[in-house]
């Protein structure tokens, strides 16, 4: 496997740059998509209704991924998931802050920050030379980002069961599918396998998700005017 330490190594220079543009403000923006829920939790000062699990799942998959940069040196990749990082941290603060028994979430919170502290101490002190330590902890984050990617297969599968796509948001699969494309590309670009493998599930994951708003429509206009 190369790894290329910087963009220059890379080629076609100008193709390259751009796509970290793409595969940076998208991402951003999917991130930023998190604000949504953020904002109807302290409009309702309540965030019980709501599932901290993808918040959780953020921060996790965004330390992975920043440490995995840094070993890489690649700019982009520390840019974009210390963003999500951020980001991550402050909408699962605002969680626990509105959530009705905040006791109830430290050992999901914990058990997660402990989880990261225990990987990255394998990583630092158990690993021969860096280049072990890129493959191992490359392969511990393509792993956390294909079961990510993977987790909506469920209501993918219930949507294809009831024949409905209320459940579902349009702008963010499409979305989804611009930021794993930019990312293939990168990878692609940059000779990373760990990136590309999880992007490329997520990509085809989008585009099964496309392919049930093409066979069953988009949700009801009704719905669409409820949402705010």
């Amino acid at each position: 496997r190369t790894h290329n330490a910087g963009m220059e190594d890379a080629q076609p220079d100008y193709l390259l740059w751009w796509t970290a543009q793409i595969a940076t403000v998208s991402t951003i923006m999917l991130f930023l998509a998190g604000m949504n829920t953020v904002t109807r939790i302290r409009t309702r000062k309540e965030s019980n209704a709501y599932a901290y699990a993808p918040f959780l799942a953020g921060i996790t998959n965004c330390v992975l991924w920043v440490k995995y940069g840094l070993l890489i040196e690649d700019r982009t990749v520390v840019l974009v998931n210390g963003t999500g990082l951020v980001l991550n941290t402050f909408y699962i603060i605002v969680y626990y802050r509105h959530f009705t028994e905040p006791s109830y979430l430290f050992q999901p919170i914990a058990s997660t920050l402990g989880g990261l502290i225990a990987i990255l101490l394998v990583v630092r002190w158990c690993t021969a030379d860096v280049n072990t330590a890129i493959n191992l902890l490359g392969l511990i984050a393509m792993c956390g980002s294909v079961m990510m990617f993977a987790s909506p297969l469920t209501s993918l599968a219930a949507v294809m069961r009831s024949g409905s796509t209320e459940s579902m948001n349009f702008p963010l699969s499409l979305m989804g599918l611009v930021v794993c494309a930019a990312w293939v590309l990168y990878a692609q670009l940059v000779h990373d396998m760990y990136m590309m493998v999880p992007n490329a599930l997520g990509g085809l994951l989008s585009i099964a998700q496309l392919a049930v708003f093409v066979r069953f429509g988009g949700p009801s206009s009704k719905r669409a005017m409820l949402l705010p």
